[in-house]
């Protein structure tokens, strides 16, 4: 069903070879009202259940910070996940470089998409390009599998992923018209350099 609740930011933070990682995800409440901390809990788990397959052993989920950004912002909760971290046991790629997935809602526009980076893949799915090994395949399995959780009319009972588009939507307040929902992930098959960014920066 379409999501009818408020906006939640979720930062999953991972930490490889000495460096913090941050995936940051927006996401909206299914039904009205605000769900409970054991269903927030439970989504940001069922995200890294799937986020797992594409990362080595090496990445561990220390944490997620929720905050709810929709009818107005309020202090972020952090929670221990459940998920301990990246599953393959091989060695990982250096923290510079990243797998990468486009965002898409399925209308045109900077402001209708978005990228996730994701660090600590394997080494053997190649040095520049994801076109060896088993890359291309797991890659491929992930994005349909987060989008069978995440998507409208998907698997996960609480939230429905996006992208937030200050543009349409404002940041002071975020506003529900600013979200929309993702409708297909895109897998890259260049490899991406880590975006850094400094404390406080961002949404």
């Amino acid at each position: 069903m379409p999501a009818a609740g408020e906006v939640f930011q979720y930062t999953f933070v991972q930490t490889y070879q000495g460096q913090t990682l941050e995936n940051v995800m927006h996401m909206r409440a299914i039904a009205a009202g605000l769900p409970s901390a054991a269903d927030l809990t439970a989504s940001a788990n069922n995200w890294l259940s799937t986020q797992k397959i594409i990362q080595v052993d090496a990445v561990i989920y220390r944490s997620v910070r929720i905050k709810q950004m929709t009818p107005i912002a309020f202090d972020e909760q952090i929670i221990a996940p459940s998920v301990a971290g990246g599953e393959i046991s091989i060695a990982g790629h250096n923290t510079t470089v990243s797998v990468v997935v486009t965002k898409r809602t399925g209308v045109a526009g900077r402001t209708h998409r978005g990228r996730l980076y994701f660090g600590g893949f394997p080494l053997a799915w190649g040095t520049d390009v994801n076109s060896v090994g088993s890359g291309p395949a797991v890659m491929a399995s992930f994005c349909n599998a987060i989008l069978a959780k995440f998507k409208e009319g998907g698997t996960d009972p609480t939230m429905v992923a996006g992208v937030y588009s200050r543009t349409l939507g404002g940041s002071f307040p975020f506003t529900v018209a600013g979200w929309q929902p993702i409708t297909r992930y895109d897998p890259q098959p260049i490899f991406g350099n880590q975006r850094r960014r400094r404390i406080s920066v961002g949404i």
